[in-house]
């Protein structure tokens, strides 16, 4: 997140810092209308290997055993004829990250879906809520105080 400390800046404050502060607000709030999913620990997911899910060979069960951030978790996935392995880091297919063509960290970790005929449950874009109304708050309350202090008279 983007700060600014008025009482150590040697530039003299005007609208202009406030600028980012509601770009980053903004970002938040769009953010919000599709928020990531994140199940808890013990659900079952589906997971692809190389992050597309047109590939039914590439499509594996899993269980989460870890949330590691909005959309982020670590999974036990279960292949046929084979020994479970781990994976970390691994993004919800809708994720921003595999936009991008052969991305190295996609290709590693794959990706994970719910499985087919499947809906997600209302309390699995909790996490991704709290998160962005703590940063939302944040950047409300940076706002607020450069607002303020740019109402007070300069000190000399």
């Amino acid at each position: 997140m983007f700060t600014l400390d008025p009482e150590h800046s040697t530039m003299p404050l005007d609208e202009s810092h406030l600028q980012p502060y509601r770009l980053q607000l903004e970002g938040y709030k769009e953010t919000a209308k599709n928020p990531l999913p994140t199940p808890p620990v013990g659900s079952s997911v589906a997971w692809y290997s190389n992050g597309k899910k047109d590939d039914p060979e590439r499509e594996h069960a899993a269980i989460v055993t870890k949330i590691q951030d909005s959309g982020k978790i670590s999974l036990i996935v279960f292949r046929p004829n084979a020994m479970p392995i781990h994976k970390t880091g691994v993004y919800f297919h809708e994720h921003q990250s595999h936009a991008k063509p052969s991305n190295a960290e996609t290709m590693t970790n794959g990706c994970w879906d719910y499985p087919k005929f499947s809906k997600v449950p209302k309390e699995h874009y909790d996490y991704h809520l709290k998160q962005l109304s703590a940063r939302m708050e944040a950047v409300q309350q940076q706002i607020q105080t450069l607002s303020q202090t740019l109402k007070e008279p300069a000190k000399a």
